[in-house]
């Protein structure tokens, strides 16, 4: 069975939430210095969960996806993380053992669809690959953008639900779980597919 992996190459540069929102959802009136690094934590963990639970990406960010094999004849490369706004590179190791970097005259991409997918070009072909593991590496940019005001209100709403729970449980021994039904009602319309891991068979080599 093929494997494959995804590594994060930039982060965002900021976060959907700003502390001030954070500290109104949290009913902070005073002393917001005080719990400052505690709610930047929160928030940065609240996008955290979003992301993964609904697979996608908020604020833009890059990413290697790495895997074994290209797909089987013309079924496409799905990217696991949506939005996608661009690709980077395709790179793989050729038989050699020597990492190339695959021409864009070999594939095209469609970053509207999700989850976005390369795809080959008209007569053209995945080149052979070095037996091993990981050979294949697309870097791709994804997120609704550099700004917080591309996000949409409902991710918005689901973090900042998040953060005030925790918030508000921040003593807690055992890990606090929010209002799963108004949480899932925020994310259900943007959780995406799981369809860009289904390469199963044999290394071309």
């Amino acid at each position: 069975m093929a494997t494959y992996g995804t590594t994060l190459v930039t982060a965002p540069a900021i976060e959907p939430i700003t502390t001030a929102e954070a500290a109104q959802q949290c009913e902070v009136a005073d002393g917001i210095a005080y719990h400052e690094r505690k709610l930047n934590s929160l928030i940065q963990a609240a996008r955290e969960k979003v992301e993964t639970d609904t697979g996608r990406a908020i604020i833009s960010q890059t990413w290697d996806y790495t895997f074994d094999l290209f797909p089987y004849g013309l079924e496409p490369i799905y990217l696991p993380k949506s939005p996608v706004s661009s690709v980077t590179s395709l790179k793989y190791y050729d038989t050699s053992n020597v990492q190339q970097t695959l021409a864009t005259t070999v594939y095209k991409t469609f970053l509207d669809r999700e989850p976005a997918e390369i795809r080959l070009k008209y007569q053209q072909q995945w080149p052979f690959l070095y037996g091993e593991q990981g050979v294949i590496t697309v870097r791709f940019v994804c997120g609704y953008g550099a700004a917080a005001t591309a996000v949409p209100e409902s991710l918005k709403a689901a973090m900042l639900l998040l953060i005030g729970t925790w918030f508000e449980n921040r003593e807690a021994e055992m890990p606090v779980i929010t209002n799963d039904r108004a949480y899932d009602s925020l994310i259900a319309r943007f959780m995406t597919g799981d369809e860009f891991h289904c390469y199963g068979r044999t290394l071309w080599v």
